[in-house]
Formats: C-alpha cells, structure tokens, sequence
C-alpha cells in the first residue's frame, strides 16, 4: 500500500531515469540538464502514476503487448501498488549495475541493538554476495548504522580501487543527508547512551567523510535506493 504523503509527486516521462518520484530532488536529478526532458506535478501518487502510465508507459508499447503486460514488465510493483524483495532484478528501469548496497537493523526504533551490512550485486541473475557484516552492537539507533554502514562501503571501495566505478545505494535518507553535510554528522542522534565500539564507528566515519576523498564519494557514489520501484533493497535483514 503506498503511504499517503503530504507535499507533490512528480513524473518523469522523459530524463535520465523515467517514472514516479515523491520528492523535487530526484525530479530534478533526472532531469536538470538532459535534452528534451519532459515532466509534471501531480497532488496525489494516484494522479501520477495514472498519467505516467498513460503517456509513458502505455503509449511507448500500444500495439506490441498488452499494457498490463507491459507495466509488469517495466515496474512490476505498479499492478500491486507495493514494491516486493528482489523487484529489481525484473524492473527494466532498475539500479545501475553492478552495485553496492547497505542496510541497517535495529531491535527498538528508540535505541536497541544494532547490526549493519554491505551487499555486492554483479547482475540480475546473480546471488547477491556479503561485503561485510558488523554487530550486534549494544545499544544504538536504526539512524546511526545505516550511516555507518554506508560510510564504511565508501571506504571499502577506496581500500579496494573500485570507488570510481561502482554505486553505492542506501533507502536511508537520513544516511544520504548526514553524509552529504559534513558538519559532525554522527553527533545529530538524540539518544542518551551509544556502545563505546558504535562510538568508535562512528568517529572514523565522521573523520573519513569530511576527507576530500570521502567527499568526492559521496558526490559521485552515493544513490538512494527507489524502494517504490524496486522493491527491499538487497542489504535489509527482512525483520519488519
């Protein structure tokens, strides 16, 4: 079921990436600069999606397959208006491959016990493998381990001389803007207690990202994770 927002959603019928996006950001990201880009507002997802699959989607295939065909094809997620695991090794407008991925887990949303991973996806059609994997930490927050995790894939690319070339996506836009501001992002977290070993963690990612390499990771690196498309990102644990 897709959540009710407050704020517009927006359809990109020509850009970069193509579909529906919930924020101006991504909107614009797609396409700011790219020739003949076409795209609209809308007050409601029930509004955008009708017209993107009007003028986008239908229109590009009628006469060559059924539309209901062709919209399980491209977003498989649309028929059902919610995304399932591994949408995207289906969805033709999918994440750039190969990828990165990271995702955290945490047993209280108010500060529990916290684990966090990294994913390597090389294909469609290949099992997804284990980059890392850190925890259980005693006591953090669901916020501070997708950050970490995502800062510690960033490192594991420069170490590995495969940052230049491979995304990195996370669902967490939490994660995304404490990496983009690098003003002591770690500290942003209200709880009242940290394990010393997250601490520890958390001090080396806040030294790393304000590096000029981890800078530049983070603009060119760093995507966020269309759950709304393609499903549960690689990375969760599948604990909610």
């Amino acid at each position: 079921m897709i959540k009710k927002k407050v704020g517009k959603w927006y359809v990109v019928y020509r850009g970069r990436d193509i579909g529906v996006f919930d924020n101006w950001s991504d909107c614009k990201n797609a396409t700011d600069g790219y020739d003949g880009a076409r795209f609209k507002a809308f007050k409601t997802y029930e509004e955008a999606r009708g017209s993107f699959l009007k003028r986008c989607v239908c229109k590009a295939r009628r006469g060559q397959e059924s539309d209901k065909a062709w919209v399980d094809k491209l977003f498989p997620q649309l028929s059902t208006n919610s995304p399932f695991s591994d949408a995207w090794r289906t969805c033709e407008s999918g994440p750039s491959l190969p990828f990165y991925c990271t995702d955290a887990a945490c047993t209280n949303p108010a500060g529990g016990i916290v684990e966090y991973r990294c994913i390597h996806a090389r294909s469609k059609t290949d099992a997804i493998t284990n980059v890392f994997s850190y925890g259980p930490f005693a006591c953090g927050s669901n916020n501070i381990g997708e950050y970490v995790a995502l800062v510690q894939a960033l490192i594991w690319l420069e170490t590995h001389d495969c940052l230049s070339t491979t995304p990195i996506y996370t669902d967490s836009r939490v994660a995304i803007a404490w990496v983009s501001n690098p003003s002591e992002p770690g500290s942003r977290t209200t709880l009242k207690r940290i394990s010393d070993d997250l601490v520890a963690e958390l001090r080396l990612c806040d030294d790393w990202i304000k590096t000029p390499a981890g800078r530049a990771a983070v603009l060119k690196r760093v995507k966020h994770w269309d759950t709304f498309m393609w499903g549960e990102i690689p990375a969760d644990y599948g604990r909610k």
